[in-house]
């Protein structure tokens, strides 16, 4: 069972870098003070405008006692579908999942085991309070929550503008930290405790088009027995090309009892 939420972690949190890369962690600039109605003004003006996206990336799967490898494939239609593949070295089926509003289905070609079902479902087994959206503005360096400027407090740090949730929200402190330049996210951070976190670090955006996706990421999710990262490498990036979101559950296959 601890295979498959470390395969679901993998679906959600698709990015790294590739060849036309803008590096985000080294920039040198004076940010100029702007107040944090100005700054998530311009924050939101930087939504992506794309219909569709198609990747290819190399994953590593990092722990303190082992590092994976894994290829995957990536297919996003904007607010409608997102399509993911996962092989092993050598060129292996691994699994596959595909993820709309409404449903998550996903298969693991080893155990020959599948889950199809809904979020409230899926939530429960994970400890989590998933959705659609929120899986895709991770993909997209969006903030997961929304931005008020009446729950947040805005400072400039690691330069970049950094926002911080007044209060928990949904029991998580949450911290933006916004670049000064394009206003993605440098990176977004969801703490329960100082040990126990999961943060997405936007390190570069792919600069092959004006929509500033990102293409370089660090993951790391710290819980109070270990800590994991997940780097992932966008070999390949294209948008608005007309994709196929095919899925069909092999027959045979066992389904997923969540508890």
């Amino acid at each position: 069972m601890k295979r498959h939420l470390i395969y679901f972690i993998l679906f959600i949190v698709f990015f790294s870098g590739c060849k036309s890369t803008i590096t985000t962690t080294h920039i040198k600039t004076n940010i100029k003070p702007l107040s944090i109605r100005q700054i998530i003004k311009n924050q939101e003006h930087a939504n992506l405008n794309m219909q569709t996206v198609l990747a290819k990336i190399k994953v590593k799967y990092i722990t303190a006692k082992k590092t994976q490898n894994i290829t995957a494939k990536m297919r996003i239609k904007k607010d409608s579908i997102i399509w993911i593949s996962l092989t092993a070295i050598g060129g292996i089926p691994i699994a596959k999942m595909v993820i709309t509003p409404n449903n998550v289905r996903y298969y693991e070609k080893l155990d020959k085991t599948f889950f199809d079902g809904d979020f409230s479902l899926l939530n429960h087994w994970l400890k989590t309070d998933l959705n659609f959206n929120k899986i895709q503005n991770l993909l997209f360096a969006q903030p997961v929550t929304k931005i008020e400027s009446g729950t947040f407090l805005a400072d400039i740090s690691e330069k970049s503008y950094l926002l911080r949730s007044k209060k928990r929200i949904e029991n998580t402190k949450v911290t933006y930290w916004i670049n000064p330049i394009n206003f993605k996210l440098d990176k977004q951070k969801f703490s329960k405790n100082k040990r126990q976190f999961l943060s997405f670090s936007y390190l570069g955006f792919d600069k092959s088009t004006s929509l500033r996706y990102p293409n370089k990421m660090l993951v790391v999710a710290a819980g109070k027995k270990q800590a994991i990262k997940i780097n992932l490498t966008y070999r390949s990036l294209k948008f608005n090309l007309p994709l196929n979101f095919h899925f069909k559950i092999p027959k045979g296959y066992k389904q997923l009892k969540l508890k």
